[in-house]
This record gives structure tokens, C-alpha cells and sequence, in this order.
């Protein structure tokens, strides 16, 4: 590594790092761009703001585990105007939750398990450059190129989807397209396009709801309602639910930048689908949430 940069990038114990002055020989403007967004960030920071750094820093406690795209133009904590530390963040191509895709599925289960947060949120977006390749023909050259053949193997997901849901929008493409040879991307306004993105994440809320570290999660929940509307003999309500749910699995843990700490009583974990509007900023609710009360599994 350059001596240059080793020499910009020590800080002294005790000593606060200082931003790298613009135009360091051999930087990319594109970085340096970046470093000074990132500078005015830490110099604007108001004493509440402190307050809120100084609190996340030593641990996170979101509530919600967000599953998006990678589009650079869906940010989370921007389109919900959220503060550090209130979403978990897990982004790929399409907001696809799949049993082949270990990394979503490691985020997913460190947020249930271990954060232990209340709701998980799939967030697609009218669009989506994963959904508009979904509809338009293959790669010309997805034999010879890997990258074109990384993205077709990706998406083939969708593709399914748009091949056999039955949503009005989606049969009325297909009928249309029946002898097509070759089809185009959609334009963003189209309405299969847009039914696409929706029935997407509707998609993906089931493949979640039927993850088994989900399905463990709604159990325990169950589990310890039934314990708090049945406390041990002479006792009742919440505190004696933790009291026998905890006797009959005293050896329940949840890891944190702490180590090894006894886990809180199991928190309800729902699930949401929504959409975002890259036009108009808003996010839809597509009303298709669920819950240990809708979604457990025998």
C-alpha cells in the first residue's frame, strides 16, 4: 500500500481522525467526492445527533430488518427518513429472499435470533432493473459472458413468476407476447411492469414467512403466549409467562458485542411487502403483512 495513504489513514491514540484534504494526489475524484459528503456528515452533527452516535455505538437495537434492491436509488434509511440503528439491512438484485442466497439468509436469521427485532420489511420498487430484465428478452450473450450469465441465473426467479402468475396484468403480457421474438424492457409506467415489482414481493413475503428460522420464531412466540395466559399456579400475566417459558428453556442465549447474555422473552415477528415509488418518493403497503397468528406452519 502507498506510504502516503497508511500515513493519512494512522490516527494517534486519543486523537480524532481529521478528512484527507480534497485533491490527494492518486485519489479518484468520484472517492474524494464521497469523503467530503462524509466529512460534512460528522461536522453538521448537531448535540442530539452526537447523542444518538455516541447511543448506537455501543450496540444496535433495531426493530426492523429491511430486505431490499440494490438500486442505488432505493436508500432505506432515506426513503424512510429513519434515524442510525433503526434497520438491518439486507439489499440484493430484485429483493430476492432464496434458499441459495446464504447472505440474505444469514441477515434474515442474525436479526430474528439475535437483534431479536419485530418486523421484517420486503421492499421492492417500481423500476427495477432486475424485474424490467425479468420481462425482456435473455442476454444474447449469456452463454459466453459470465457476468450476463451471473444476472440471467439471478432473475430466472422472476421470470418464473412472470410465466405463471395468474394476476390480470400478467396474463394479458403473456397473451400479448404469445409469438413475440423478441421483447423489449418494459417502459417504467407499464402495468405488468408494475405488477411484476408487486407480485415480486409478494413472492418473496412467502419464501420469508416459510424460512425456518421464521417458523421457529412464530413458534416460540406462540409458545410463550400460551405460557403468559397460563402462568404457573398463582400467578398471572406477563411476568409469569417469561417466569415458565424461561423454566422450560433456561439455556436460551442471544449473542451480542457483549458476548453470551440471556435473551428477552420472544418477540412477535411480522412481515411486510412493500413497494416503493422511485417517481413520487412514496412507499405502499401492499396489505399482505403476516405474523405468527397468519403465517406458522404445522
Amino acid at each position: 500500500m502507498d506510504g502516503r495513504i497508511v500515513e493519512n489513514l494512522a490516527v494517534a491514540e486519543g486523537e480524532t481522525a481529521q478528512p484527507v484534504a480534497p485533491g490527494a494526489e492518486g485519489r479518484p475524484v468520484e472517492l474524494q467526492a464521497l469523503l467530503d459528503g462524509n466529512a460534512r456528515f460528522a461536522g453538521l452533527q448537531t448535540a442530539d445527533s452526537r447523542k444518538v452516535l455516541a447511543t448506537v455505538a455501543e450496540g444496535q437495537t433495531p426493530k426492523f430488518a429491511f430486505v431490499g434492491c440494490s438500486d442505488s436509488r432505493v436508500p432505506e434509511s432515506k426513503i424512510f427518513d429513519s434515524d442510525l440503528g433503526a434497520l438491518f439491512t439486507a439489499r440484493n438484485i430484485g429483493n430476492q429472499f432464496r434458499v441459495d442466497d446464504l447472505t440474505t439468509q444469514t441477515i434474515t436469521s442474525y436479526a430474528i435470533e439475535v437483534l431479536q427485532v419485530n418486523h421484517i420489511l420486503i421492499t421492492g420498487h417500481y423500476g427495477c432493473g432486475a424485474v424490467a430484465a425479468a420481462i425482456a428478452t435473455p442476454f444474447a450473450d449469456a452463454d459466453t459472458s459470465t457476468g450476463s450469465r451471473r444476472i440471467e441465473t439471478w432473475i430466472e426467479p422472476i421470470r418464473l413468476l412472470l410465466a405463471t402468475s395468474p394476476r390480470e396484468e400478467l396474463v394479458a403480457f403473456r397473451q400479448a407476447n404469445l409469438n413475440a421474438t423478441s421483447i423489449p424492457e418494459p417502459e417504467r409506467q407499464d402495468a405488468a411492469f408494475r405488477a411484476l415489482v408487486e407480485e415480486n414481493v409478494k413472492s418473496q413475503v412467502a419464501h420469508v414467512a416459510a424460512d425456518a428460522v421464521v417458523q421457529k420464531a412464530w413458534r416460540e412466540f406462540v409458545a410463550f403466549k400460551a405460557t403468559s395466559n397460563a402462568g404457573p399456579a398463582g400467578s398471572t400475566g406477563a411476568d409469569a409467562g417469561t417466569t415458565a417459558f424461561f423454566e422450560g428453556d433456561a439455556r436460551r442465549l442471544r449473542r451480542s458485542s457483549h458476548g453470551e447474555e440471556e435473551a428477552g422473552p420472544p418477540q412477535e415477528l411480522w412481515i411486510h411487502g412493500l413497494v416503493y415509488d422511485i417517481d413520487t418518493g412514496l412507499v405502499t403497503d401492499l396489505g399482505i403483512s403476516v405474523s405468527s397468528t397468519t403465517g406458522l406452519t404445522v
